[in-house]
């Protein structure tokens, strides 16, 4: 039993070694049409490597021209902020930032890239300076603009050992997610702590993020006899307000089925492997899609599937399946409208709390930061650490439509 691969997806599900290389154009037609909208650093390479292996389309922005040089896949549109020298880890410049430059999203390629694709994943560091700062408010206008469009906010944790801006940002990251009630996805970094070094994590935590796509754009899913999961079905999972977590696994045999019930295997894999934060476990789901891909030796247990998906991961109003007798040895399943991640966000205010003592305790540390307009609070002083100038405002092309301009505009004088 082991986690999805693009060689078995490749060979297993699709049966062809080349589609994942090719330009989506040129593949046979997925369930769904996916986009990655990544912003800062971590995003944008998120954005890059899933367009790269998946052949989907993607926009990258970001404050950095140096990060933004790491972009190298063609199918990605870069688009630089600001006056290209970064943010300086600052959220509250990075705001600033992409309002000055939100004209952006009235450019033609960044229209076609949202308008045609079914589902848009807006991918970033929950803690760092522009995607962090940027990404909800880019996700804000993105609901507004484009009202039924199906936007997934995909957020990554920072380490335990990073500092303590790092956490004060993914704290205010959080806060600003959960109150636009979006669906949003949270991979956290800690996951591979330990194993691997920071650059290994940060490539697995984006082979977790392709993987998770080729589940979203139907890549396990196969022939049945018994109704499967359709386009409608998929995007109504994935429309529904709250956390979102993905799994698969291929190679599974009979063997590794525990207590003869394929879902508990699924969530002991989910404990165990998955680059997803940790799971609340209240029991508060509201959509799933499971697809699985099983032999004649599962035919035992796989009647309980779907009572076992309810009575493990909690009853729920909608779940849509995609159930084949194909021999592949392949599941995966997609549960939405979870409770907000409370051990996580725990974690996160408790860190932030303990750096900030500490560091605020410190005698000389403090009477230097007292020094700092009168005020020794450490989230002041993150606000000042930027030496990026603001950049002037992207103007619209002249056939961008007046609609998506009179709501850009109307959410301009909003944030004021």
């Amino acid at each position: 039993m082991e986690a999805t691969t693009k060689t078995e997806v490749n060979e297993k599900i699709e049966a062809r070694p080349e589609a994942s290389l090719m330009p989506q154009e040129q593949e046979e037609e997925k369930l769904l049409r996916l986009a990655v909208i990544g912003t800062g650093n971590c995003g944008c390479m998120m954005a890059n490597d899933a367009c790269e292996r998946l052949g989907i389309d993607g926009v990258a922005i970001n404050g950095s021209q140096k990060d933004l040089d790491l972009v190298n896949c063609p199918r990605v549109i870069k688009m630089t902020v600001g006056d290209g020298k970064g943010t300086g880890k600052d959220r509250d410049r990075a705001k600033q930032f992409f309002l000055n430059d939100s004209g952006l999203t009235l450019d033609q390629k960044f229209i076609r890239v949202i308008e045609t694709n079914d589902v848009i994943i807006v991918a970033t560091s929950a803690g760092g300076g522009y995607g962090s700062g940027s990404s909800t408010v880019l996700l804000e206008l993105l609901q507004q603009m484009y009202a039924n469009k199906v936007f997934i906010m995909a957020g990554v944790l920072p380490f335990n050992d990073e500092g303590a801006a790092a956490f004060n940002g993914t704290k205010a990251w959080l806060r600003e997610v959960i109150a636009l009630n979006p669906t949003y996805m949270i991979y956290d970094n800690n996951q591979f702590a330990g194993k691997m070094s920071p650059n290994k994590a940060a490539a697995a935590i984006n082979e977790a993020f392709i993987r998770d796509l080729m589940v979203l754009q139907g890549d396990f899913i196969t022939t049945t006899r018994t109704g499967g999961i359709d386009q409608r079905d998929m995007l109504t999972v994935l429309s529904v307000p709250g956390r979102i977590v993905i799994d698969s696994m291929t190679q599974l045999e009979k063997a590794d089925v525990i207590d003869g019930s394929v879902i508990a295997t699924v969530a002991d894999h989910i404990q165990r492997e998955s680059a997803h934060a940790e799971m609340v476990k209240d029991k508060q789901i509201l959509a799933s899609a499971l697809m699985y891909s099983l032999g004649d030796d599962f035919d035992d247990v796989k009647g309980a599937i779907k009572a076992d998906l309810q009575e493990t991961f909690g009853e729920h109003i909608k779940d849509v399946t995609n159930l084949s007798d194909e021999d592949l040895g392949s599941i995966a399943v997609v549960l939405s409208g979870l409770t907000e991640p409370a051990m996580v966000i725990d974690r996160i205010i408790s860190r932030a709390q303990k750096l900030e003592e500490n560091i605020l305790g410190r005698k000389s540390a403090s009477s230097k930061l007292n020094k700092l307009d009168g005020d020794s609070k450490l989230q002041n002083i993150t606000a000042k650490q930027s030496f990026a100038s603001e950049g002037p405002v992207v103007k619209a092309t002249s056939n961008a439509e007046s609609s998506k301009e009179d709501i850009l505009k109307k959410f301009m004088e909003k944030k004021g």
